[in-house]
């Protein structure tokens, strides 16, 4: 308790001093002013970027005004790059291209090559990403040549590489092959080996792509040669798994299966599911090939499962493929005609999804052409405005000579005053033209910019919005089929096992009256009881009594879980009262076989929580985020359900429902804490996340107008607090802490005897008497094990 009062209170502190250097730089930036208040603004930018890139960029267009206006030309050039660099984060690579550029142009003038080597690489890389290979060569190109100029050998094995990754993609596998092999040549000779690595496994695709098998296997040995030496199980695994997808090719069945148990057994060892599915769809393949269908079958459909769950379509139609095959050579027809329908299913959604990428990239690419056309034609006609302009002075100062000559005579004195002053007036008059029409092309730029952004951040936010909502539809589609499959025979279940209870004690019933039974002859009386001592017919009803309550514990325990399902599945667009404590509860249930080996759970919930209008299924995305994250957090601390401690809590303060998540897992690097909202940044191992459950939760926050906080200190915990604004105090009246960690182990089955004796003598559908006659002793009242043993029964 104390160290965890000690950890809060210096996660407390380290918060102040963060806000208060923020605050201490921002008074700075107040009261300074030239070139301190540049350079405070930019160190305030890089400090804030990571948490709140929209202040970050205002900030440095603040900066950016400033240096134009103070004429520092490398302060500008410093700013294009960092709000290059913030864009490119962001993956707007058109708008970073133009900043990059700009940045570029100063420093070319300024001949600082380091920083234009840097430069054109990041140009590069933002053409790559647009698939605009061509553009994308210019600038590694330029990268390499300055590299050569100041003898940088890093930064020209560094261009090679690109390059070569780019003739590949080109499909120019020659010249991929040349540049490649030069940088492999650097690498070694400045023993880098990692990055000797990462080129040998570039050199071993270009070959895989050209057929070259055996190539591409000699590269990818040296390859695991490396890893090997360096002890990185993990890309050992890799490496292994690519190697033996070319023995399949090879036809070396042998070999494969062995690098396929090998990368099997590690990729468990660091449960990384990417691998482990990589590795069942090349067994399945190397089955197949070797027609072992029912084999391959059964690894094909295990791949096809995990990729499945990860949501990874491409590999799902890759292992459709080779089932519908399997299928089809062991005359399977139907499972290879339903197979063949789900591929064609999932391999239109590719499609699809490939075409809208290519769409996007091609609308990227127009809208840089289009804007560099303009530029440059903006360009161009400010220079042959200006040389009009040239020439338009040049006459009128010829005319001005020539009328000057021409009343020189009379009026020498008079005109040379009046000259003067109409050149002035003249100046002036084209200055304040010049001035007011450059003002009003910047306001014009600005406002179209404006506009633009706001337009791109709205498109975003809703294909964003758009895509969550498609994949909770479709989610709850899935579900709702699977509880009403379930919920059937679990009720048949139910009443066959309560017939059966009531059957059997009407047998214990008859075995009394039978006992019971007057008779003179002792020796009858003997034998039955030596009967019922030798079967144990005590023990045997205590038994099935037993079963059968466990049974309906079980039943009831699957119609928890069904109920809670049947919520989740229920998708709907529209926003109505819900109880955050029901949801929590209903989550809970649902997760609660993910987390008990890892954790318990302590609820500290607010009796008289309001109601919050909201989407049932977003409240509770938010929570499953967060419970998966504070159970694998426990995990990678290596605590087991004894140690691991998840609290949730929900509180009302000031018209706001606040909902709290703590954990004492792994926590979170405070380098950390300021990008896990960002999408597709994740902490966790490769393979067991995409790094966009954190992104979704703040999203989902943020539309409720709400604010999400954490607090996190590395190997104590980390505690998310969400809130969320009120419209209308609407109050639920509940206990709404008896959901307690007992029950969320064992589930709570008091009721499994409920309404036992309801519809006497009823007969059900499926042909059992759901009653029978009353009796003396109650039909619940079962004997105890030693009932039969009394020797008062037989006398």
């Amino acid at each position: 308790m104390k160290r965890s009062l000690i950890g809060i209170i210096l996660l407390f502190a380290i918060v102040l001093i963060y806000a208060q250097e923020k605050d201490s730089l921002e008074n700075l930036i107040n009261t300074a002013s030239g070139d301190q208040k540049i350079g405070l603004l930019i160190q305030l930018a890089e400090k804030i970027s990571t948490d709140n890139s929209v202040r970050a960029i205002e900030l440095l267009e603040e900066a950016q005004g400033l240096a134009v206006e103070y004429g520092k030309i490398d302060m500008k050039a410093k700013i294009h790059y960092e709000k290059g660099n913030l864009l490119f984060d962001q993956s707007k690579y058109v708008e970073s291209v133009d900043e990059y550029r700009s940045s570029l142009k100063i420093y070319e003038e300024l001949l600082d090559k380091p920083m234009i080597i840097t430069l054109t690489k990041e140009i590069g890389q933002s053409y790559y990403q647009l698939s605009d290979y061509n553009n994308a060569l210019i600038f590694f190109y330029k990268s390499l040549k300055y590299a050569d100029n100041i003898s940088d050998n890093f930064s020209r094995a560094e261009a090679l590489n690109d390059i070569g990754l780019v003739f590949d993609e080109m499909k120019d596998y020659d010249k991929a092959l040349e540049n490649l092999n030069e940088a492999l040549d650097i690498y070694r000779s400045l023993l880098n080996i990692m990055d000797v690595a990462k080129v040998l496994n570039n050199i071993s695709v270009v070959y895989s792509h050209q057929g070259k098998l055996d190539e591409a296997l000699n590269n990818l040995k040296k390859v695991l040669k490396i890893y090997e030496n360096e002890k990185l199980e993990h890309y050992q695994a890799i490496i292994m798994n690519n190697m033996s997808d070319i023995y399949i090719e090879l036809g070396k069945f042998n070999e494969a299966v062995k690098n396929l148990r090998s990368a099997s057994a590690i990729f468990k060892k660091v449960n990384d599911n990417y691998g482990l599915g990589l590795t069942d769809h090349n067994y399945g393949k190397a089955y197949f090939i070797t027609k072992k269908f029912v084999t391959a079958k059964k690894y094909l459909n295990k791949s096809k499962k995990a990729f499945e769950e990860m949501g990874v379509k491409v590999m799902v139609r890759n292992n459709l493929q080779f089932i519908i095959k399997a299928d089809s050579a062991s005359n399977n027809f139907k499972n290879a005609f339903s197979n063949l329908q789900e591929y064609n299913r999932v391999n239109s959604e590719i499609l699809d999804s490939e075409k809208e990428h290519k769409i996007a990239e091609l609308e990227k690419k127009y809208n840089l052409e289009q804007k560099e056309k303009q530029l440059y034609s903006q360009i161009r006609d400010n220079q042959y405005a200006l040389s009009n302009l040239e020439k338009q002075k040049s006459i009128n100062n010829f005319f001005l000579i020539i009328f000057l000559l021409s009343v020189l005579v009379l009026y020498f004195v008079y005109r040379s005053y009046k000259l003067k002053s109409t050149r002035q007036e003249l100046l002036n008059k084209y200055s304040l033209e010049i001035e007011a029409l450059n003002k009003k092309l910047n306001e014009e730029i600005k406002i179209t910019t404006d506009k633009l952004n706001e337009s791109n951040e709205k498109l975003l936010h809703s294909e964003k919005d758009a895509s969550r909502l498609d994949k909770m539809v479709s989610l709850g589609t899935l579900l709702a089929g699977i509880t009403h499959e379930i919920r059937n025979p679990s009720q048949v279940i139910k009443l066959s096992l309560d017939n059966i209870r009531l059957s059997l004690n009407d047998l214990t019933l008859f075995i009394y009256d039978l006992i019971k039974v007057k008779t003179t002859d002792k020796k009858v009386a003997l034998e039955i009881k030596k009967l019922v001592k030798k079967h144990e017919i005590s023990r045997v009803f205590n038994d099935l009594k037993s079963l059968v309550n466990s049974n309906k514990k079980s039943i009831g325990i699957i119609e928890q879980i069904v109920n809670s399902t049947s919520k989740m599945s229920y998708f709907s667009r529209e926003y109505t009262p819900n109880s955050v404590n029901e949801i929590i509860k209903d989550v809970l249930i649902l997760v609660k076989n993910n987390i008990k080996y890892n954790a318990t759970v302590d609820l500290d919930l607010h009796p008289r929580l309001p109601l919050l209008r909201c989407n049932y299924q977003e409240i509770a995305q938010i929570l499953f985020n967060l419970l998966s994250n504070a159970k694998d957090a426990i995990s990678q601390k290596g605590l087991h359900s004894d140690q691991g401690v998840i609290r949730i809590s929900t509180k009302f303060e000031n018209k706001n429902i606040i909902l709290e998540i703590e954990d004492n897992g792994y926590g979170i690097n405070e380098s950390d804490i300021g990008r896990i909202f960002d999408s597709f940044y994740t902490t966790k191992e490769m393979g067991k996340g995409l790094g966009l459950g954190l992104s979704i939760v703040k999203s989902i926050v943020e539309d409720y107008k709400g604010a999400i906080d954490v607090r996190s200190k590395m190997n104590e915990g980390t505690i998310f607090r969400i809130s969320f604004p009120t419209v209308e105090d609407v109050v639920i009246e509940r206990d709404s802490n008896t959901f307690n960690n007992e029950e969320f182990l064992t589930e709570d089955s008091s009721n499994t005897d409920e309404d036992d004796h309801e519809g006497q003598n009823e007969e059900s559908e499926y042909g059992f008497n759901k009653g029978a006659k009353k009796f003396e002793i109650e039909r619940e009242d079962y004997p105890d094990e030693n009932f039969f043993d009394d020797d008062d029964i037989y006398k």
